[in-house]
């Protein structure tokens, strides 16, 4: 499962991530000053044995467990074994087993060479073994688990840190986006309230500038959709109802006058169903419609009647399989849907049988696999209508091919009482 992307988990990898790298750095910087100012107290301290002891050749002296000879060969063997023969002056010689202070060394062999003032040379060496204890015991933390337990107290102390300072600026954040979900009509005109920081005040200014543009630009398509569709609703009843009082007053108009009315009275059919489409997309969707006794056998068959007129002068049959009953249902919410989905199936059609079956709730078209044909208006506005329908009432809607055809069905959801869904 992929982990989705956070802020939050950003900053705290990206901040602990740096803290480490930052404490390792420091770790190996501190631990390499350690051992080379440990060298130079111990190239120190041979520097000064070799200046207050006196030796001769095959005769090595030793001072505070130093070994301080005039020749190499003088110093013991295991330095001689382990150790090259020094031949730069005051250059420290080292051989330790293991990887202190990690581990503890099993061996350490140390020499240098050290010119005095009258001109001769000292050769100084110092060796140790594990389980040789200092005479003295030293008081105290051991400095390793010291080292560690401050660590781990400071790094604990950056957590809790990096935890208050994460929260105060989440906070604010979490303000922001319930703010901006929680924006509407009325909210909007609102100035936003302070979020502490400056990056987010004017973050939350540019949203509810970038709202607001977009809510004016909304409202006023919705006032001109909604005021040029009523305009057209005069227009369009006046041209139907002269259209039908011109065929009772020329009961013996001939075939192309005939033609032009049928043609004048189906594209006033069109708009009408048009305008009545686009008033229904832009609908308050905060109404509550009353269901009535409906018979979806009847309204089929009159929206097929009505829409008829589509399959004139084309070779296609229709075949209405129905089923007698009434449910409760909003009249004009499926007078729509079913006005859309029939007058698609005609629409584009070019020949064929087109198969209209309902079953209580249930309607399914299937219609042949034709949509280069079309001599209407398209379906593109009706099929959306429908899908936005659909899905406020929670009904059944699919479509799709099979065997070269198209079936389009719609399960209708009884009820006394539907409220559109926000």
């Amino acid at each position: 499962m992929k982990i989705r992307e956070s802020i939050h988990r950003r900053v705290v990898a990206t901040v602990v991530v740096l803290a480490t790298l930052m404490g390792l750095s420091l770790t190996w910087l501190s631990g390499r000053a350690f051992f080379e100012g440990m060298d130079k107290v111990m190239l120190g301290t041979m520097i000064e044995a070799a200046m207050v002891t006196e030796v001769s050749d095959g005769h090595p002296s030793s001072i505070m467990s130093f070994r301080v000879a005039s020749r190499w060969q003088d110093l013991p063997q295991e330095i001689q074994q382990n150790l090259d023969r020094p031949t730069e002056p005051l250059t420290l010689l080292i051989n330790v087993s293991g990887f202190p202070p990690f581990t503890e060394p099993e061996y350490g062999y140390f020499a240098t060479l050290v010119p005095r003032e009258d001109g001769t040379v000292r050769y100084v060496s110092r060796e140790f073994r594990k389980g040789e204890e200092p005479h003295i015991k030293l008081k105290g933390m051991d400095p390793l688990i010291f080292t560690i337990a401050t660590a781990l107290v400071i790094l604990t102390l950056f957590m809790l840190l990096l935890k208050v300072s994460l929260f105060r600026v989440s906070r604010p954040v979490e303000r922001l986006g319930q703010w901006a979900s929680n924006l509407d009509h009325n909210s909007i005109k609102e100035p936003p309230p302070d979020f502490h920081y400056m990056e987010l005040n004017r973050l939350a200014g540019m949203i509810r500038s970038s709202l607001s543009t977009i809510e004016q630009n909304v409202e006023r398509k919705r006032e001109f959709l909604q005021n040029a569709s009523h305009e057209l609703r005069t227009p369009i009843s006046v041209l139907r109802t002269s259209t039908s009082l011109l065929r009772k007053l020329s009961p013996d108009a001939s075939s192309k006058q005939q033609a032009v009315l049928e043609r004048i009275e189906r594209a006033s059919i069109t708009m009408s169903d048009l305008t009545h489409t686009l008033l229904w997309l832009e609908r308050e969707t905060d109404d509550t419609l009353p269901c009535i006794d409906l018979s979806l056998e009847e309204l089929t068959h009159q929206l097929s009647d009505e829409l008829n007129y589509l399959l004139q002068g084309r070779e296609v049959s229709l075949e209405l399989d129905t089923q007698a009953g009434t449910l409760q249902l909003p009249g004009t919410v499926c007078r729509i849907v079913l006005t859309n989905l029939i007058r698609n199936a005609f629409q584009h059609t070019a020949s064929g049988l087109i198969q209209i079956r309902q079953r209580n709730a249930e309607i399914t078209i299937i219609n042949p696999d034709s949509d280069e044909y079309s001599e209407e208006l398209g379906f593109g506005l009706g099929l959306k209508l429908v899908e936005k329908l659909v899905e406020q009432y929670h009904w059944t809607f699919e479509r799709y091919e099979k065997d070269g055809t198209h079936i389009t069905r719609v399960i209708f959801v009884s009820g006394e009482d539907l409220t559109q869904p926000v």
